[in-house]
């Protein structure tokens, strides 16, 4: 019997630490998720919108040697359909080839879906606006997009493109959804791959919506079916066992 209790508790703490190492690995480092297209999701209604113009820190576009006057304008938007925000940020750049846009804050509450028996990441930019914008096939091939979840605390969204074949011909938009409810928050985007956008008003980062607001408790989930009759049966156990239990300690017959 000890042998045996020494064997249970070792291969409970095998299954312990395996379990603890694979979500370990699944929290730390950058996560690769697929694009979706912002042209299929429901977003449902529009709840507030905020407009930013920008600017290029870079004081010489280095394709063509002269001072750089690149300016745009992101515009964020906040969509509510049930107890889903979808966050879109929409960009223009009068100047220089997009290389990077990230959220300079915590994504909150990202929706999750299953895909294949694996978790992914509700969150995409336009699949046609990018063919136009970046010159590509308008596929989703030309963004990839990776969680940064190396500190598991502060995880952040990075859109990075993969095709900039020339400055950007026309308006992109980018989108993640939250169940996290919205206020300001840091965007950050990179040209040329060199140079950062600020807003033009001053300022580090530019100003969108960003999850920070925690949703409230929801009410007490309803048991299913199948679980109300387990519930039954393990009840109707235990008080069937109990009075096994007693009549036998009585010395009287169960029957």
């Amino acid at each position: 019997m000890k042998k045996n209790g020494i064997l249970l508790k070792l291969l409970i703490g095998i299954t312990v630490w395996i379990t603890a190492a694979l979500f370990h690995v699944q929290l730390v480092g950058a996560v690769s998720v697929s694009p979706i297209d912002f042209a299929t999701i429901e977003k449902g209604d529009l709840q507030e919108t905020m407009t930013k113009k920008v600017k290029s820190l870079l004081p010489v576009n280095p394709y063509t040697g002269r001072p750089s006057t690149a300016f745009g304008e992101l515009v964020s938007e906040v969509y509510k359909k049930d107890d889903i925000f979808t966050y879109a940020f929409r960009l223009t750049l009068d100047e220089g080839v997009l290389s990077e846009i990230n959220t300079q804050f915590n994504v909150h509450g990202l929706v999750e879906y299953s895909t294949n028996g694996s978790i992914d990441y509700m969150a995409g930019y336009d699949y046609k606006q990018a063919g136009v914008a970046l010159g590509g096939d308008g596929d989703g091939s030309e963004i990839s997009i990776t969680l940064d979840q190396s500190d598991p605390a502060f995880r952040t969204l990075d859109w990075n493109v993969e095709k900039s074949i020339h400055p950007m011909a026309g308006p992109l938009t980018f989108f993640f959804q939250s169940t996290w409810g919205y206020s300001a928050g840091g965007y950050n985007i990179t040209y040329n791959n060199v140079s950062p956008f600020t807003d033009i008003a001053g300022g580090t980062s530019i100003k969108g919506f960003a999850p920070t607001v925690e949703p409230g408790p929801g009410p007490d989930p309803i048991p299913e079916p199948a679980t109300l009759v387990l519930m039954s049966v393990g009840v109707m156990g235990g008080i069937g066992s109990r009075i096994f239990r007693r009549r036998r300690r009585d010395g009287s017959s169960p029957t």
